[in-house]
C-alpha cells in the first residue's frame, strides 16, 4: 500500500472519528488568498488590494507568520510581527480578565492579516497598524492613498476603514477582531 493511500485512509478515519459533516465544511471564513469575487468586490473598479513586497515577505518568513500573547486589562499589550504589522490593546479594552490573542499573516501574496480570536469585541478601540515599507504601493499612488479594509463574513464584502499614515505606518482602530487587508482608497466613502 502506498504512503499516499495510507494517508487518505488515515484522514478518512480521522474525519469519521471526529464527526465531520458537510455542514461543517460550509464556512464564511475567507480563503488565504482573496477569491476572484472578493477581489472584484474589493476597493472598486480601477483600484486594487496591495501585495507584500520582498521586505514584507522576508519578515513573514522570519517570524513564522504569527505572534501570540495574552491581553490583560491591567496593562497595555503589544503584539507585532517583526515591526511589520501589529496591534496595541490599551488598558481597559479587554472584555474579560485575560484573553489569548494572536496576529497572523493570512496571506503571503496580498497584505492580509488576521487578528484573533476572530469576532471578539472590545470595550475600547484597539489600535492596529502595518509598516508602509512592507507592501507594493501601486504606481501613481502614495501611502496616503492606501487604507485598511476588513472582511465581513456575513456579507462577504470588504469594508473600508478610516486609516491614518503615522510616520511609516498605516494606523487604524477597531472594536472587533477580524481579517484586514490594505488596498487603495475608494473614490467616495
Amino acid at each position: 500500500m502506498t504512503k499516499s493511500r495510507i494517508l487518505i485512509l488515515l484522514m478518512t478515519a480521522l474525519a469519521l472519528a471526529t464527526g465531520c459533516s458537510d455542514d461543517e465544511a460550509t464556512t464564511t471564513i475567507p480563503p488565504a488568498v482573496p477569491s476572484d469575487d472578493q477581489l472584484l468586490a474589493g476597493p472598486e473598479s480601477g483600484k486594487q488590494f496591495v501585495r507584500w513586497n520582498s521586505v514584507g515577505l522576508e519578515r513573514v518568513h522570519a517570524s513564522g507568520a504569527t505572534v501570540e500573547g495574552w491581553c490583560y486589562p491591567a496593562q497595555e499589550t503589544n503584539l507585532e510581527i517583526l515591526l511589520m504589522a501589529g496591534y496595541s490593546v490599551p488598558v481597559g479594552a479587554t472584555p474579560g480578565d485575560s484573553l489569548h490573542c494572536s496576529l497572523t499573516v493570512a496571506d503571503t501574496t496580498y497584505s492580509q492579516t488576521d487578528f484573533l480570536p476572530e469576532g471578539i469585541t472590545w470595550n475600547d478601540s484597539v489600535i492596529y497598524w502595518c509598516d508602509t515599507s512592507c507592501v507594493h504601493i501601486p504606481p501613481g499612488s502614495s501611502a496616503a492613498d492606501i487604507c485598511f479594509y476588513w472582511y465581513n463574513p456575513a456579507s462577504g464584502e470588504f469594508k473600508q476603514i478610516t486609516t491614518a499614515v503615522v510616520e511609516t505606518h498605516w494606523v487604524a482602530k477597531t472594536l472587533h477582531f477580524s481579517r484586514y487587508i490594505l488596498g487603495q482608497k475608494r473614490s467616495a466613502n
